[in-house]
């Protein structure tokens, strides 16, 4: 027979940008705002007839809701680019049906978050066809509304039921990225080495003390912040058009991950 649960959602996904530019001499400024609004609410659940009764939905008509502003600066030089960006958001989000297990573990399932983004970077040509370029940056995000608001219901490939946190705290990613790049009208080759500390990296947690809904799922993951993770490796993409209407993609990637305080890996 068939155990899976099926939930039927109508998601939105809406926003808005508006962007001003300035350029003088080798300078050029970006400003602006933006907004992102995403929802997902519950027209029905298909459950099993063996299953016992669900406490709640599995999105609890759930919303998030962005607001930003970001600004860039540019400066160019003889055969390089300085950059360096900036963003602010503030994000909240609700649901507006919440279970009882939500409501008994949680309390209050509205946040509130702001969150602030710094980068700058250097690129400076080697050749005509080649460049390197390094990057640093401080990046927060907020959690999603898989990872704050999902209720007993499995959305992985490992069959695990989510159970999402609205007490999440944003997650922050300090990365640095060293890039290779070489073009020409065939080929088109890019190599990128990146090490990044996280802190409060957002992640699921086996909960052995709280049941799982389907007899096909082997436990439950709560989503929460682990204090300090690390992650490493490498990015490699090659191109080349061999043929006018014919070109050949190569990707390769490696990341190495590990939480720094358990040294467990990712």
């Amino acid at each position: 027979p068939d155990r899976k649960m099926v939930s039927d959602v109508k998601s939105f996904t809406y926003g808005a940008k508006g962007e001003l530019k300035k350029s003088w001499n080798s300078n050029v400024l970006y400003t602006g705002l933006d907004y992102k609004n995403e929802s997902a609410e519950n027209l029905r659940m298909v459950m099993p007839a063996m299953m016992m009764p669900r406490d709640g939905t599995s999105w609890q008509d759930s919303e998030i809701a962005q607001i930003g502003w970001f600004g860039e600066y540019q400066r160019l030089f003889s055969g390089g680019k300085f950059t360096a960006s900036a963003r602010l958001d503030y994000n909240y989000a609700d649901a507006k049906q919440p279970s009882k297990l939500f409501t008994n573990l949680y309390g209050d399932v509205s946040a509130e978050d702001l969150n602030h983004n710094l980068s700058v970077g250097y690129s400076k040509m080697l050749s005509t066809n080649s460049q390197l370029a390094l990057w640093a940056g401080r990046a927060q995000r907020s959690g999603s509304l898989t990872e704050r608001y999902i209720n007993l219901f499995t959305v992985g490939n490992d069959n695990y039921e989510i159970l999402g946190n609205p007490d999440l705290q944003p997650e922050t990613n300090n990365q640095a990225d060293l890039i290779y790049s070489f073009s020409n009208e065939k080929v088109y080759f890019q190599a990128n080495v990146f090490y990044s500390y996280l802190q409060d990296y957002i992640s699921g947690v086996i909960r052995p003390d709280i049941k799982a809904y389907s007899m096909m799922s082997p436990g439950v993951r709560q989503m929460q912040n682990i204090d300090r993770a690390m992650k490493t490796g490498f990015e490699s993409r090659f191109n080349w058009k061999f043929l006018p209407a014919l070109r050949t993609e190569l990707a390769i990637a490696y990341t190495y991950a590990k939480d720094l305080d358990t040294g467990k890996p990712l």
